[in-house]
């Protein structure tokens, strides 16, 4: 449970740290988080549980990134399913809804959801009904889903996560 909150921790750090640099990551999901393995000698020294560190995850999947400016002309690409689940309903172009520009909140949200499957340990496709919409999504993982973690990771991280996917921060965009 340790490692869970580290992980999660560290990736709100990088994202944090990524829009202070006034960047967007416009892609963050499971997908693009790498892991790497310990040495050989030291999982036998420390006798360690399992040869992954969780406690060093790298985000990738950079090639939508972009500077965080008002620039109409931003990438709308709407992803394949597997991908779009993590978007913010405005920006997951599931359904045939349009695509909204894109904004430090949608990378928040993104964020959430990963933090979700970190929290259940489970995938974020598990939750998904096919041809669900992106805001009945949303809606199903706040009302079903998010509740969940207050047994299993404490009411502290439950409310980040809530907090994320509902993207209701004051004063941002």
């Amino acid at each position: 449970l340790g490692e869970r909150f580290q992980l999660a921790g560290f990736l709100a750090e990088s994202l944090y740290e990524l829009h202070a640099s006034r960047w967007l990551h416009k892609s963050i999901n499971s997908h693009n988080i790498l892991f790497f393995q310990y040495d050989a000698q030291r999982i036998l020294d420390q006798q360690l549980s399992s040869p992954v560190s969780l406690a060093n995850p790298y985000f990738t999947g950079f090639a939508l990134a972009r500077p965080d400016d008002p620039n109409p002309d931003t990438d709308k690409i709407a992803p394949d399913t597997d991908v779009g689940i993590y978007r913010h309903p405005d920006v997951q172009g599931l359904s045939g809804r349009p695509i909204a520009q894109y904004h430090c909140l949608h990378d928040i949200y993104s964020l959430g959801a990963v933090l979700l499957e970190i929290g259940t340990w489970c995938p974020l496709s598990t939750f998904y009904q096919t041809g669900q919409s992106g805001p009945a999504f949303r809606d199903r993982l706040l009302q079903r889903k998010v509740p969940l973690l207050g047994i299993s990771m404490g009411e502290n991280y439950m409310a980040a996560v809530r907090k994320c996917l509902d993207s209701r921060f004051d004063g941002m965009q």
